[in-house]
């Protein structure tokens, strides 16, 4: 699998067999100007503005915004529930947690995750090729609670989303403290999933 960063939590993901997905697609406003990609599946954690805007991913056949299991062939997909805030969700509502399997390889995608996996979720994260996590906090876990589940989950590599920079001025916190700790790399363009290891922080 190939996987590309395209802002905020929006990531392509590519098998094998050619079969993309974009994760997480959002609207002009969060400062990234305006998605214009290519798509076969579309997948949204949660129905906020920033990530399920369909207008700019072209293509695609197939969205997932709920739990699921399901083989596509080249690829399975499966989506399990937790909370946008570490209030049971009475404060955001609800966040999916996305795996994707492809070519032997695992993406895991924490969307808004906003609070510490319990033991099912964690177990449903673990051990991924690559961790998709949101770093930036207020919305979403902080970088310390990002690097607690990078620790418990043990993924191969670990790629910091959803924080601000030049692009993105929402109220959240940079990378900056997430790269200090992990000595993240960067990451930009399309890299083989399964050449990625340790953690990383993407730029455009």
């Amino acid at each position: 699998m190939k996987l590309e960063w395209l802002g905020h939590a929006c990531f392509r993901i590519t098998t094998g067999q050619g079969l993309t997905v974009v994760t997480d697609p959002y609207d002009e406003s969060v400062g990234y100007g305006r998605l214009n990609v290519q798509a076969d599946i579309v997948t949204m954690s949660h129905q906020h503005h920033d990530h399920n805007c369909l207008e700019g991913v072209h293509g695609f056949q197939r969205t997932f915004d709920g739990p699921c299991d399901e083989d596509l062939g080249s690829l399975r997909i499966r989506a399990i529930e937790s909370f946008h805030d570490g209030e049971n969700g009475l404060k955001r509502g609800k966040n999916l947690i996305f795996r994707f399997e492809a070519d032997g390889q695992s993406a895991v995608h924490l969307g808004d995750l906003g609070h510490m996996p319990d033991k099912a979720q964690l177990d449903f994260i673990s051990g991924a090729d690559v961790l998709l996590v949101p770093v930036g906090g207020f919305y979403t876990i902080d970088t310390p609670a990002a690097l607690k589940i990078v620790s418990l989950s043990a993924p191969k590599a670990a790629v910091a989303m959803h924080f601000r920079n030049a692009c993105c001025a929402f109220p959240i916190s940079t990378a900056e403290e997430f790269a200090h700790a992990l000595n993240a790399k960067p990451l930009s363009g399309e890299n083989e999933i399964g050449e990625l290891r340790g953690a990383y922080v993407p730029e455009l």
